[in-house]
């Protein structure tokens, strides 16, 4: 393999590696003419003698220059071949327009079969079109690159995917004399993929809408992204002159404390808070953080993302409002059943009153009655309590009051549906009924209401 960097060349005239070694080369005896022998005899014997002198120091020189030659070889060779780099020594094949072609494996080193899983018994001497079949067919011009390199002795470095081993490579190429060219390249496979991982955790870091930022141990912005500057309006410079991450903070000051303690203790801290924005709002956020640690895992910073809940805050206060006015609603139903006032005849109307009557059900009673007496132009009122189970001084003194109020309002009460238990109550209570109709069934109420 070496020899091709050290041999001179007839065709490397003006090629940057050409090399042309500085030795004479005498002529031996039996190349010289007939003139030359008979000169040299004619040659004293001390001119013979130092002639012979300066032979033995060429020869001499010459073989120390090709040993020291030799150990240059086996030291470059070595240091190729142990290299930690793949190594590989190709020539390049030329067709009839002198266009490159092909390339052929002259010598590869152990960590090139590492890199590529080719085995070197398996390359040498071999096109890489046999070893590698497609090559010529893929994306990148391989063979027409490497021709360029072997034909104009540029140096180039690139990092290219090879889709025949599916790997991608960082690669050095240089040609030592025309037509041939050396590679020294290494597998970056690995961090390849870890920089399209990188790449598509940072896109989705970049196009989320929650707001990320990384802050360091100190509290200081090392990063924010775009959501982050639009939602708080500060760059990573602008939040760090206001002292970093904790000037969000001023309307909720116990937060750093809490957080930095959860940091420390490795552990997420999830909270719904208010942090301000530069233009002074207020903005209610779903906060979480949780630390960054290093391989000892010591914490060395915290991710902290945030998500304006201000749209869900609005939907619930909404949400919590029209709930409120179901409620209302159904409790202004429940009381118009509970106090219904029905119409059955002109200027007369009913009222059943059926469960408990708490102040709420009793002042609902009345309003009911002096509303409805007056809309209906109503004489003459029945209360039926039929459906009043228990009867005590509060249920007493509200049909005492309503009776009163109609009266003033010209309308003669009549007071039905009275138990026997009722009426001894009554009695008990010493309840004044002179101003109240009384009978025990409500059909003898409507009778009677109907007959007047």
């Amino acid at each position: 393999m070496l020899d091709a960097y050290s041999k001179p060349d007839a065709n490397l005239s003006g090629h940057q590696n050409a090399v042309t070694p500085d030795v004479i080369l005498l002529p031996s005896k039996r190349s010289m003419s007939l003139e030359d022998q008979t000169n040299a005899q004619n040659l004293s014997a001390r001119d013979q003698d130092g002639l012979q002198a300066r032979i033995t120091t060429l020869e001499k020189q010459l073989s120390t220059c090709q040993h020291a030659l030799a150990d240059i070889e086996e030291r470059y060779r070595a240091l190729f071949m142990n290299t930690l780099l793949g190594f590989a020594y190709h020539r390049i094949v030329l067709d009839a327009e002198q266009k490159p072609v092909d390339y052929i494996f002259l010598e590869v080193n152990d960590a090139f079969e590492a890199f590529t899983g080719l085995k070197r018994d398996n390359l040498m001497h071999k096109r890489v079109t046999e070893v590698l079949p497609g090559i010529e067919r893929s994306a990148f011009d391989w063979i027409g690159y490497y021709g360029d390199v072997a034909l104009t002795g540029k140096i180039v470095s690139f990092e290219q995917y090879s889709e025949p081993l599916e790997r991608w490579y960082t690669v050095s190429a240089y040609s030592p004399r025309r037509e041939y060219f050396v590679t020294l390249f290494q597998d970056i496979t690995e961090r390849k993929r870890a920089e399209e991982h990188l790449a598509r955790i940072s896109k989705a870091v970049e196009s989320t809408s929650d707001a990320i930022s990384l802050i360091g141990i100190d509290g200081k912005a090392l990063y924010h992204n775009p959501a982050f500057i639009n939602l708080f309006g500060y760059t990573v410079e602008e939040l760090n002159a206001r002292g970093g991450i904790e000037w969000l903070y001023t309307g909720e000051p116990q937060l750093s404390n809490q957080i930095m303690a959860s940091i420390q203790s490795q552990q997420s801290w999830q909270h719904e808070v208010t942090l301000r924005a530069r233009d002074g709002g207020e903005l209610p956020i779903l906060l979480r953080v949780n630390a960054v640690l290093e391989d000892t895992g010591t914490p060395i910073g915290s991710v902290v993302v945030c998500t304006d809940i201000s749209e869900r805050k609005r939907a619930e206060a909404e949400q919590a409002q029209l709930q409120a006015q179901m409620m209302e609603a159904q409790r202004k139903t429940m009381r118009e059943l509970s106090t219904p006032l029905i119409p059955i005849a002109d200027n007369v109307v009913i009222m059943p009153l059926i469960g408990a009557i708490d102040d709420e059900r009793a002042q609902q009673i009345l309003e009911t009655l002096l509303q409805g007496v007056v809309a209906q132009h109503a004489d003459r009122v029945i209360l039926d309590i039929t459906g009043v189970r228990v009867m005590d001084t509060h249920i007493a003194s509200v049909l005492m009051h309503a009776a009163q109020a109609l009266k003033l309002l010209g309308s003669q009460v009549i007071l039905t549906g009275i138990q026997p238990r009722i009426a001894q109550t009554l009695v008990e209570l010493a309840v004044d009924l002179r101003d109240i109709v009384t009978l025990g069934t409500l059909q003898a109420g409507i009778t009677y209401a109907l007959k007047r």
